[in-house]
């Protein structure tokens, strides 16, 4: 039989078999063999992902932000939710959450508190978490609103978040502590007429003639109101016959001082220590 019978012959059974008479041939269990290899390894690798590869050689997908990682500013006066000035700043806020601080609290005397923080006390105030698009420009623009009397620095709250807050930068001395602010006090430190003020009230002046800044008495002022007396006669003299009753010893004793601002209602009499600022009321100071 010639090649060509071979070769015809082969013909005839590819073409009655179909296709599976090529596997039978030495090619074709070679091809087998290789597509076996190749589904075995196919295998391998799933099972090695059920079970767990490698960190090295699959890394985990990365995490999402936790809240420590945003931009924070820590407030504790009246940036605060519901106080005076949070609705400049309402609108970068994300969220807010209460927290606290180390540190000390104090009343400023002029319509907002005072903080220092270090260890030894507590700072209760509010994380805002801020847009991280716009976080730059709100901190950027507080602290320059805040320049000469505040300054900006990172602390740590109770909570774990890494925030900005800022820091008073004069002494404390002479000014109240307290635990938190609660916006009681947010009415002082405003502008008025010196001839509006009543007996009790507390204030520094301002360059302006007649206008002055009120204070918090148990805060570090100038001037207190501590009596109001008839116009006519002598204004000097009568604020001084005042005094003792006030003070506890005569003028004449004293070291304080006394004058008086007319008004409508008639003379406000003034009492003060020469270049010095006082805490607290000077009624029954006996100096």
């Amino acid at each position: 039989m010639s090649a060509a019978d071979d070769d015809g012959g082969a013909d005839d059974v590819r073409s009655e078999s179909g296709h599976r008479s090529i596997w039978l041939r030495p090619a074709g269990i070679s091809a087998l063999a290789a597509v076996a290899a190749v589904i075995v390894t196919l295998v391998g690798v799933l099972v090695s992902l059920q079970q767990g590869a490698s960190p090295t050689q699959h890394p985990p997908a990365q995490q999402s932000s936790t809240s420590t990682d945003r931009p924070a500013l820590f407030v504790y006066g009246s940036s605060m939710p519901g106080q005076s000035r949070y609705d400049l700043i309402a609108e970068y806020v994300l969220e807010s959450k209460a927290d606290a601080a180390e540190g000390f609290l104090y009343d400023s005397g002029l319509g907002y508190p005072l903080a220092k923080f270090g260890p030894g006390g507590e700072v209760r105030g509010v994380v805002l978490y801020l847009h991280p698009e716009t976080a730059d420009d709100v901190l950027r623009e507080m602290t320059r609103v805040e320049s000469g009397l505040f300054h900006p620095r990172k602390i740590r709250t109770q909570g774990g978040v890494t925030a900005t807050a800022y820091e008073w930068i004069g002494a404390t001395d002479g000014f109240p502590r307290i635990a938190e602010w609660d916006g009681s006090t947010a009415d002082y430190g405003l502008i008025v007429d010196e001839r509006t003020l009543a007996v009790g009230d507390c204030y520094s002046r301002t360059a302006r003639a007649l206008e002055v800044m009120t204070t918090l008495c148990a805060a570090p002022h100038a001037y207190e109101v501590f009596a109001l007396v008839d116009a006519g006669g002598d204004a000097q003299a009568s604020c001084e016959g005042e005094f003792a009753a006030f003070a506890g010893l005569p003028y004449a004793e004293s070291i304080l001082e006394v004058e008086y601002v007319a008004s409508d209602r008639g003379v406000a009499c003034v009492v003060f220590e020469p270049e010095v600022l006082t805490s607290g009321s000077l009624a029954s100071a006996r100096r």
